[in-house]
């Protein structure tokens, strides 16, 4: 992304190297915060996941119509809103598998969970790449592109959050 935004927004080097920073902040302290919410009650592990889900999709929404006159600060509050719900999936999503699995498999279902966590960066960069690839002589389309099939993505988890984990973990809470 640092380089996208410097060939589009003309920004430089150490401007576009800083983008992460309020995203790497974030992700080092609302962790414990998100957790310790997440652990006062049981029905707030939904809330988390659709928090992540849905957080992961709004600062992409503006961030698909980049141009030469996006102002940088639009790209440090986005990016640092991609922290709030790293922070939240991060806490949530293995606590979920493991509050739906049966005992027997709490070990290898979180290993599974943990396995599919990170190789969902390959398949990230994998569907980046093609959706770049569709604009390759023009970076700002391209990195548009990417930024509009984030948001998609996104929203169908939140859906996904919404209307199938939220039941799946409302019908183990009834029957516990």
């Amino acid at each position: 992304m640092p380089l996208a935004v410097q060939d589009v927004m003309g920004v430089s080097a150490a401007a576009a190297g800083s983008l992460q920073l309020p995203r790497t902040i974030l992700t080092m302290v609302l962790p414990t915060i998100a957790g310790v919410w997440i652990g006062k009650k049981a029905a707030n592990n939904w809330k988390a996941m659709a928090i992540a889900t849905g957080l992961a999709a709004l600062p992409f929404i503006p961030l698909g119509f980049t141009t030469a006159s996006t102002p940088f600060i639009v790209y440090l509050i986005c990016i640092g809103i991609t922290g709030i719900a790293e922070s939240f999936r991060s806490v949530s999503v293995t606590p979920v598998a493991q509050s739906v699995l049966p005992q027997k498999d709490l070990g290898v279902g979180t290993a599974l969970v943990t396995f599919v966590n990170s190789l969902s960066t390959l398949f990230a960069a994998a569907i980046n790449g093609v959706v770049y690839g569709m604009s390759a002589n023009n970076v700002q389309a391209g990195v548009n592109n990417i930024f509009r099939v984030t948001v998609i993505i996104s929203m169908a988890g939140f859906f996904l959050v919404i209307f199938v984990v939220r039941k799946q973990l409302s019908g183990n809470e009834k029957a516990k």
